[in-house]
């Protein structure tokens, strides 16, 4: 089956430059001018596309839409679709532009083929950018009458111009045959001239054919193309006046035998301008017939018969006589030459002769500028592959953006482009982030912070290690420094070799003498005797003579003997003085010795003293 697309088109090709008279151009100035005679990028209201040729269906008149302005736009909304309302007919493409060449990803058509029926997914959709400009390109192969296209945009915020194809006017000065012409004419004009006759005058319509009046034979209008052509729809401008109730339109094909459509009409009133869609548009067609049977008071009659398709696959020009290059994927290219899509392996904006770049990734599959669709083998970069990837500050495993610049950068270095080397106190593989520097792996042992630059304080315990975000020493400190940092020094009445506790900076070997508490901030009773407890304040190695208790506060009694000494737990006296004894030395010899003095007494009591 030969296929016709949906085409999203954006811009008008440059009209052929020729002299022609009365607003023709092309081969033999057989084609009709819309506003681009003058070779104006603007085409007429009405028309668009290559060379302005091609008949509009979108039916928004007077939009910004289709004012052929790239100023005037439309705002489009990704939540809500966009549906675009048409005259219902068979469609070969589509022409739409954007505002940016940045919004055409993501678009995509459904179209409705009546009115109320739901809206159909385009099957096998292929998306082109032609010109790297703001337009696409969509093929879509489309089955019957199109009432409807909804266009879903993910990446578009506005629309700028939209046009429908019902093709380009095929039977414009095309050969053709009436079976009658009445009487009052000079000649039969009217039927292919493309001027559409001056239908405001019935009694002076120029440039319109009608028929000899006749109440029993048919009549008929016959046209032959000179190649054969793909027929999308058939406009027919009938002359006002005349008789057209009960035509039958047959088309035949490409040898001009066998019957391709045939269309009755059985309407009791017409319309001024008779538009039908061509049912088998997938059929090539040499020959259209236009019957009328039995006209009565009316003659027939016609101001023009458009034929609205194109070239058959293969073939493109105005004239449809030169064939697509081979070179084009199907060999199916459009009105301008330029192929629809390449094949794989191939690119080029008009007829795909350059190879793809053999760098490209998975394959050799490339856009129709040359661009890599997938990106390039690894180490090329750049939108065609073509350049090598040399930097050494690059992740090779990656390669480079088409840009140039590294995707990733390699172990040890940073920066946009991977230029910069990480810092070299970085830890783990010494690599660091590609943008901020910062080390990913921790830092080495003596060095902390982001880029680990700063050193460990040299008071760190162990291997000077400290923790790469905070710098806290993760080890302790060195003996004689506690804190957060070793900032602090342990005190110097710390007991042993000065050590004390890294994070509370309590004295583990005790205080010097004289001194007590967790950090041998506190002094000793100065009535201790070497020192005291170092948590309690206890006088644990004596008192000073003459004193007692446990803090050593009390004085021995003033009876104790020798230099007063007396017992620091329990009081007693060490010794008596002389003439006195008992615990607490208060008892007097000479009580005894009045009692009793000869020598036996006073033996017995010096026993007693003595405790015998």
């Amino acid at each position: 089956m030969p296929e016709w697309f949906l085409f999203l088109f954006l811009y008008c090709a440059t009209a052929i430059a020729q002299v022609c008279d009365n607003g023709f151009m092309g081969p033999q100035c057989k084609f009709k001018c819309h506003d681009n005679c003058n070779l104006s990028y603007k085409c007429a209201r009405g028309y668009f596309g290559p060379y302005c040729q091609y008949v509009n269906l979108v039916t928004i008149d007077g939009d910004v839409l289709t004012d052929h302005e790239l100023s005037t736009c439309r705002p489009l909304s990704k939540k809500f679709p966009f549906v675009i309302r048409m005259t219902p007919g068979v469609i070969s493409f589509t022409q739409i532009e954007f505002h940016s060449n940045a919004e055409l990803s993501g678009i995509s058509l459904e179209y409705q083929s009546k009115n109320g029926s739901a809206f159909m997914k385009c099957p096998g959709e292929e998306q082109q950018n032609f010109n790297d400009d703001n337009t696409v390109d969509i093929y879509c192969l489309t089955i019957g009458i199109v009432s409807k296209i909804k266009l879903n945009v993910e990446n578009a915020s506005s629309l700028c111009e939209v046009y429908i194809s019902g093709g380009r006017n095929i039977a414009l000065k095309a050969w053709y045959n009436v079976s009658s012409s009445h009487a009052d004419l000079s000649n039969p004009l009217g039927v292919t001239d493309g001027l559409r006759g001056s239908r405001d005058d019935a009694d002076t319509l120029s440039g319109c054919y009608l028929s000899e009046p006749n109440n029993h034979t048919k009549h008929s209008v016959t046209i032959v193309f000179n190649v054969p052509v793909i027929l999308y729809n058939i406009v027919i401008y009938r002359r006002p006046n005349s008789s057209l109730l009960n035509f039958e339109l047959v088309t035949h094909g490409p040898t001009g035998t066998g019957i391709a459509m045939r269309y009755k009409d059985n309407r009791t009133e017409l319309p001024d301008i008779i538009y039908l869609p061509h049912a088998n548009f997938d059929r090539l067609i040499k020959m259209l017939t236009l019957d009328v049977p039995n006209v009565r008071e009316s003659p027939f009659g016609i101001c023009e018969l458009e034929a609205l398709g194109d070239c058959e696959p293969l073939r493109y020009g105005l004239a449809c006589l030169t064939y697509c290059s081979p070179t084009c994927k199907d060999s199916l290219c459009n009105l301008a030459g330029r192929c629809l899509s390449c094949p794989v392996g191939k690119y080029g904006s008009s007829s795909c002769s350059p190879s793809c770049s053999r760098n490209c990734l998975n394959g050799s599959y490339c856009y129709r500028n040359g661009s890599c669709i997938n990106g390039c083998n690894r180490p090329y970069y750049d939108e065609k592959c073509t350049l090598k990837c040399n930097n050494k500050g690059c992740d090779q495993r990656y390669g480079c953006h088409v840009n140039g610049t590294c995707k990733s950068c390699g172990t040890g270095f940073t920066g946009s482009n991977c230029i910069e080397k990480c810092s070299d106190h970085c830890g783990g593989n010494s690599s660091c982030d590609r943008f901020k520097g910062f080390c990913k792996d921790g830092c080495k042992d003596g060095f902390y912070g982001s880029e680990c630059d700063e050193q460990c304080n040299d008071r760190c315990g162990g291997t000077l290690r400290c923790d790469f975000v905070s710098g806290v020493c993760l080890d302790g400190c060195k003996e004689g420094y506690y804190g957060e940092n070793c900032l602090n020094v342990c005190s110097s009445r710390c007991g042993g070799i000065k050590a004390c506790n890294y994070s509370t900076g309590d004295c583990i070997y005790g205080c010097i003498k004289g001194f007590y508490g967790d950090k041998c901030h506190l002094k000793c009773h100065l009535n201790c005797k070497d020192g005291c407890d170092v948590n309690t304040a206890e006088c644990n190695h004596g008192c000073l003579s003459g004193l007692t208790g446990r803090n050593c506060t009390k004085r021995c009694s003033e009876k104790c003997g020798g230099v007063a000494e007396c017992d620091q737990s329990t009081e007693i006296c060490v010794v008596c003085k002389a003439g006195y004894y008992g615990p607490d030395c208060l008892t007097s010899f000479v009580l005894l010795c009045d009692m009793n003095v000869s020598g036996s007494t006073r033996q017995q009591a010096y026993n007693v003293y003595l405790g015998s």
